[in-house]
């Protein structure tokens, strides 16, 4: 449980070290003077994703789709592993370790489940501030 916790404060702080400098940059202005002032259009059209054909987008839209795409695919492998958690319950038969492990794997996964859908959440909510003009 220790080490849920570890990973519970290290995603909270790598995600609030990712989206509060764009909460800075994005805060109080028009687009256009949000990006003059602080630069962000110039580095973003010399960056990568200019080169792959998405310069077209904002960066808080890409941002948005990427962490949309992230969470989805984490909350697919949750359901896989409970879909696997239920094949070993039903494969246990009577051997009681095995049906303990696959408990501990449906909890874990309900666990994520529930934290994938809370950061989805926050991260709507965060997001629909960022775009929404005041």
């Amino acid at each position: 449980m220790k080490s849920f916790f570890k990973k519970f404060i290290f995603g909270a702080i790598l995600f609030s070290i990712l989206i509060l400098p764009l909460s800075v940059c994005f805060a109080d202005e028009t687009a256009d003077q949000k990006a003059a002032k602080y630069g962000v259009q110039k580095v973003y059209n010399n960056s990568l994703l200019s080169l792959i054909g998405i310069s077209n987008q904002e960066p808080l839209d890409i941002i948005q789709g990427l962490v949309r795409l992230v969470l989805g695919f984490v909350g697919i492998v949750l359901m896989v592993l409970i879909i696997y958690a239920g094949f070993t319950w039903i494969k246990a038969r009577d051997n009681s370790g095995e049906v303990d492990k696959a408990k501990d794997i449906i909890e874990s996964a309900i666990y994520g489940i529930v934290i994938v859908v809370l950061a989805y959440g926050i991260s709507e909510f965060i997001f629909s501030r960022l775009t929404s003009s005041p």
